[in-house]
């Protein structure tokens, strides 16, 4: 009995250690060895470390960041919460027409005008419809899409200058409208190096001074346009190119002010069905709430939270992260202010019993390079989650190894038998996993596996290490 017993811890300890060995051989390996190689696991019971390599080190986490802003968002708000857009008016409504301003003002929600969601993908053609359906025909006033913040800078400093034009560095806002990206269709040359003509923007503000220097390359190259704009600018520069030949070829920018956008959308939209606004203004009083008395009419609610998280972290949307963070923040603090979310999260988690010792995070969705984790910090959250209450549909919102979201094609000899919940990250120079497994023996484990800084001709070994430790995590034991 005690040969056998000590046979199997033998086969457990060289389990385990042969997967160090693997990760200390790849650390020292060429093209690698300049970088860090970060891994942690440990069991979500017992919070006992199974595993760990470089795992007190700071290391950039890129999109599996994501997994701290949405369990920090469920587990403040719980999954059945939803982001509301109250429609309301100043004045009286006589004869139909309001004596006042017509307002919009939403709490954050970023999936306004998605269209991922029949409940807010026609989110202006709903709002019209609404003011028919009570009689209203005239708003003698403004329309206000309330954003005070427009005209101030919460865009975190670390955030990349060739990020932050193109959709996936779009900012969050107390008012989000299509994700806050729009998108503009090319049709290229058939000649490589020829023009490109920009065919249509959706959405467009006639405000907006583009420069379109796109060429067209090389057919079959893909997307390859850089856009470039300041917060709040109105000057867009389109960079790059497009393969010859191309028609109605689409590139997704970031709205520089989606409230405005929206509201010179709404206001057209009404004058087309004859509701016209008589004073709209677009100067900075326009997005502030003033003391003058409102009346409600009408409301709009965002999808439940436990399905917007699943959206979050299935397609990295990057803008959903941002506005997770920063509407806790703001039911704190009255304000919405990224920068400050990110401080917020950060104290949120230490307080909740997380080890943040190393973490500097910048942004609620991994986009800075210079934001912060480590492996163990990692593990350390996803160990207070899978004891939440609402564990369930955390886990539910992180896809599955080879079956759904941004891990799909991964594990194709299916190894891993849906026993793995991973989300995954990439920015220049930095890979990672993060996630849960369920061992052999059915235990949960929570592991993080992070590459910083390798060489980016190594970006194929790399891929090819991250997954072999991956489908290694259900054999790891106690």
């Amino acid at each position: 009995m005690i040969k056998t017993l000590a046979f199997i811890l033998i086969q457990i300890g060289s389990i385990n250690q042969n997967i160090i060995s693997q990760i200390d051989a790849f650390q020292k390996s060429n093209g690698i060895k300049n970088g860090i190689v970060s891994v942690h696991v440990r069991d979500c019971s017992t919070d006992k470390e199974l595993l760990s390599y470089n795992a007190d080190k700071s290391v950039n986490s890129a999109s599996i960041l994501k997994l701290v802003s949405t369990g920090a968002i469920l587990k403040y708000f719980g999954p059945d919460f939803k982001f509301r857009t109250d429609i309301k008016y100043t004045g009286e409504i006589i004869n139909g027409v309001i004596s006042g301003d017509l307002i919009i003002k939403s709490d954050g929600d970023p999936s306004l005008g998605s269209h991922r969601y029949t409940s807010t993908s026609n989110f202006g053609i709903e709002l019209m419809l609404a003011l028919q359906n009570i009689g209203i025909k005239g708003v003698k006033g403004d329309l206000k899409v309330i954003d005070p913040d427009y005209f101030k800078f919460h865009h975190p400093d670390s955030w990349i200058w060739g990020d932050i034009g193109n959709y996936y560095g779009s900012m969050p806002h107390q008012f989000n409208y299509n994700e806050n990206f729009y998108t503009v269709y090319f049709d290229a040359s058939h000649q490589e190096g020829g023009d490109v003509e920009i065919k249509s923007l959706k959405p467009y503000s006639k405000t907006w001074e583009i420069n379109n220097t796109v060429k067209a390359g090389p057919r079959g190259s893909g997307d390859q346009v850089y856009i470039y704009t300041a917060p709040n600018s109105q000057k867009i520069l389109m960079k790059g190119t497009v393969p010859a030949g191309a028609k109605g070829f689409s590139v997704k920018g970031s709205i520089p002010h989606p409230a405005a956008v929206f509201k010179e959308f709404l206001i057209d939209q009404l004058a087309f069905n004859s509701i016209i606004v008589e004073h709209p203004s677009y100067q900075s009083g326009s997005f502030f709430e003033n003391d003058t008395p409102s009346f409600q009419l009408h409301e709009i609610f965002s999808p439940s939270l436990s399905e917007l998280i699943i959206d979050c972290n299935f397609q990295s949307i990057n803008l959903f992260a941002d506005a997770f963070i920063q509407k806790i923040y703001a039911e704190e603090s009255g304000t919405y202010n990224l920068i400050e979310a990110a401080d917020f999260v950060q104290d949120f988690w230490k307080k909740s019993g997380a080890e943040t010792e190393g973490f500097s995070i910048k942004d609620g969705s991994g986009l800075s390079p210079s934001g912060l984790v480590t492996g163990q910090g990692m593990t350390s959250i996803l160990s207070i989650m899978a004891k939440d209450h609402n564990f369930d549909y955390f886990l539910n919102s992180i896809p599955v190894l080879g079956e759904s979201g941004t891990v799909k094609y991964l594990d194709r000899k299916n190894i891993t038998q849906g026993r793995v919940h991973a989300k995954s990250g990439s920015i220049t120079g930095t890979r990672s996993y993060a996630g849960y497994s369920k061992t052999k023996d059915d235990r949960l484990i929570a592991f993080s596996i992070i590459v910083n800084r390798y060489d980016n001709s190594q970006k194929n070994k790399v891929r090819e290490f991250l997954e072999n430790i991956l489908l290694q995590t259900i054999d790891i034991n106690q």
